[in-house]
């Protein structure tokens, strides 16, 4: 069989198995009342399907794992990875507050409090690093599958738009809990879903930027990571207003906005084209090992 045909196959095996698996966690979820319903245990098993797929079709198929990109990468790499998801939940929250449809306010319990400002900072504080450290955790099974295994077999196949569609896949995963959970929804669940895919497929096109630039797993890890706790735990406890759904958030219009820019920046500036190119090699391992 042609390598790249092998490797289609592998990446559309990959893709229906993941999304199945994902499908009956996400459905006992749904059932069980939410996320916010089960142990975190459950959610971080749900997380860690992608990985659990990939190595089981790696192990199947007696298939190398070097080409998840286990090294370390450069420590730039590693910056980037941090401050990207930073930036853009910053701007989303900024731009959004500026609306006047969003805006500060602490958590129910806290107020009242004198001195919110110094309080959500502290709590910012924690937030951006501890939180970002242990959430490295489950981000590392979701990015050992789309990232680690999905991406390298799109690239050796050759498929057209890898990055775009290794993010179309990324957001198909989290649609059964935000159409039917409690994951990044809203009042207009449909409408959160699109949203959010629109928020999703660009924020993949940058993750596996990282991933093809620094031919390492680590910072679309830490990046993922990043990501989950600047918008869930840094800013979307402390903001609200009725567009705050549509405005913010993982599904918000500015934080698609957000990560479009910098897709389209690494796109503008030749990063991207040179990502791709360095990438698309023959042999059964693209990107470095």
């Amino acid at each position: 069989m042609q390598p790249e045909v092998r490797a289609r196959r592998q990446a559309l095996g990959f893709v229906v198995l993941t999304l199945l698996v994902a499908a009956i966690y996400e459905a006992a979820i749904v059932r069980a009342g939410g996320l916010r319903a089960v142990p975190a245990l459950v959610t971080i098993s749900l997380m860690w399907v992608p990985m659990k797929v990939s190595f089981a079709l790696r192990l199947a198929g007696r298939e190398s794992f070097a080409d998840v990109g286990w090294r370390r990468g450069p420590w730039r790499g590693l910056a980037l990875a941090y401050a990207l998801p930073a930036a853009c939940a910053a701007f989303t929250y900024g731009a959004a507050a500026l609306t006047g449809g969003v805006w500060f306010a602490p958590p129910e319990h806290l107020a009242g409090h004198p001195a919110p400002i110094k309080l959500w900072l502290a709590d910012a504080a924690l937030e951006a690093t501890l939180v970002v450290a242990v959430g490295m955790v489950p981000a590392f099974g979701e990015e050992v599958g789309w990232r680690g295994y999905l991406l390298p077999r799109l690239l050796r196949g050759r498929v057209a738009a890898p990055l775009l569609l290794s993010g179309a896949v990324w957001g198909l995963y989290h649609l059964p809990l935000i159409v039917w959970g409690d994951y990044a929804t809203s009042s207009q669940p449909w409408l959160s879903a699109a949203l959010f895919m629109a928020t999703i497929v660009p924020a993949g096109v940058v993750f596996g930027w990282l991933r093809l630039a620094t031919g390492s797993i680590w910072p679309c890890v830490l990046a993922h990571s990043a990501h989950n706790a600047f918008y869930q735990a840094v800013f979307d406890p402390w903001f609200t207003g009725p567009l705050e759904p549509f405005l913010a958030g993982e599904a918000g219009l500015f934080s698609c906005a957000a990560y479009s820019a910098v897709a389209l920046w690494l796109q503008r500036t030749g990063r991207l084209t040179r990502a791709l190119a360095a990438n698309r090699t023959p042999g059964p391992a693209p990107g470095r090992g």
